[in-house]
């Protein structure tokens, strides 16, 4: 079974391997569950500066880079989300 490496890093300097099999793509949503286990959904994953989206496939990225930084609690990040969409 052949495997590759991805390297996730935290934006505290932390760094995680993990190895996925060629033979089973995985998501980004599922990436997320390897690094941060019960709550894949306080993550986000960043490649060049751009959030991806869980319905992706890692294969689909091309890079075996990936950060991650920690949202914070929902109402927050709704309310982040609005100002962001309104330009405040």
């Amino acid at each position: 079974m052949n495997k590759y490496e991805v390297y996730v890093k935290g934006i505290t300097g932390d760094t995680k391997t993990i190895q996925i099999s060629n033979h089973n793509p995985i998501t980004v949503y599922d990436l997320k569950k390897l690094i941060n286990g019960d709550e894949p959904y306080m993550l986000r994953l960043l490649h060049n500066g751009e959030e991806l989206d869980d319905e992706q496939f890692l294969n689909q990225v091309e890079s075996d880079t990936f950060y991650y930084l920690m949202k914070l609690n929902k109402e927050v990040e709704l309310l982040l989300e609005i100002k962001r969409k309104m330009n405040l």
